[in-house]
């Protein structure tokens, strides 16, 4: 009997190590979606903003800059497994 409880441990854990991550990736898409959209937002806010002409130009093209920006990394984000945690191969130098 102990076997056998032994044995259903085991597997749990091997379930454990297969779901963990999953569960993980899935919470942290659903914040990076959110932080996606914010940051959309923030963008399409300063587009809008009525501003000198002289910093027109600037802010529209920091707009862009990081419009593309986020895009780029919501598609790698994307393009990865769903079984891989995002946060152990996270680049510390990202920006």
């Amino acid at each position: 009997m102990m076997n056998l409880q032994n044995v259903y441990a085991e597997r749990l854990q091997d379930l454990k190590k297969l779901v963990d991550p999953i569960e993980s990736r899935y919470k942290d898409e659903e914040a990076r979606l959110q932080a996606a959209r914010n940051l959309s937002n923030l963008i399409k806010e300063c587009q809008r903003a009525t501003l000198p002409a002289s910093e027109r130009e600037t802010v529209l093209a920091e707009c862009a800059t990081y419009d593309r920006w986020l895009r780029e990394k919501i598609q790698v984000q994307d393009s990865q497994p769903k079984n891989i945690d995002r946060r152990s191969t996270r680049s510390t130098h990202d920006e």
